[in-house]
């Protein structure tokens, strides 16, 4: 679990719109991922893992969809949403217009 909470703390914080792990992780986490965001923007890590760590217990294919950014595949949420891996550079909407990087 430690790992995670690395990966998404980091990606937050170093990312970019357009980057897609953040992208990504805007899209798996919804309406958590300001909440989180601004936990880490205040410097509070404990509330941030706090947060994540329940988010995560709670929700098994969020967990999943989480190892699957940080492994460089492919994500969705039930809005059809895609997020192309750390290497595909392409994100496709509902409305599949393509986002390049």
């Amino acid at each position: 679990m430690q790992e995670i909470v690395q990966f998404v703390s980091g990606a937050m914080i170093g990312g970019v719109v357009g980057n897609t792990t953040y992208d990504g992780l805007k899209v798996v986490l919804g309406s958590s991922f300001d909440m989180l965001a601004n936990f880490l923007s205040n410097n509070e890590k404990a509330e941030f893992k706090g947060a994540l760590t329940i988010l995560l217990a709670q929700n098994e294919e969020l967990k999943q969809q989480i190892i699957d950014l940080q492994q460089g595949k492919s994500v969705s949420n039930d809005n059809s949403v895609k997020i192309g891996g750390n290497n595909s550079g392409v994100v496709v909407t509902g409305n599949n217009n393509s986002i390049h990087k």
